[in-house]
């Protein structure tokens, strides 16, 4: 697993981040799906929502760019985790939140 960490604080640009899982094994399905928050997500949040998600089984990687402050894009094995458990774990953290398909 690697993270690709926002860069420095004292008012440094943000940068995308992405986690990547291990890498896929032959026949696995992956699905992409965008989960869009009400507020804009911090530093904190992102760091946050990603460790909680990354802790699911069947996670493949998280992409969030700090461009688009409202949406985390999980790209995921359906046979291994609903689309529904990534929205209530992050939705657990007390974030308004909401799957958009893509």
């Amino acid at each position: 697993m690697t993270t690709t960490a926002f860069n420095g604080a004292g008012g440094a640009p943000r940068k995308p981040v992405i986690f990547k899982g291990s890498p896929d094994t032959p026949g696995t399905t992956t699905v992409q799906v965008l989960i869009h928050t009400r507020r804009a997500l911090d530093d904190h949040a992102v760091q946050e929502i990603m460790h909680t998600l990354t802790r699911l089984d069947g996670i493949i990687e998280i992409r969030f760019n700090p461009d688009k402050e409202h949406l985390i894009m999980p790209i995921y094995d359906p046979r291994r985790v609903a689309s529904s458990r990534l929205l209530a774990a992050v939705r657990k953290l007390g974030h308004d939140a909401r799957l958009v398909g893509l």
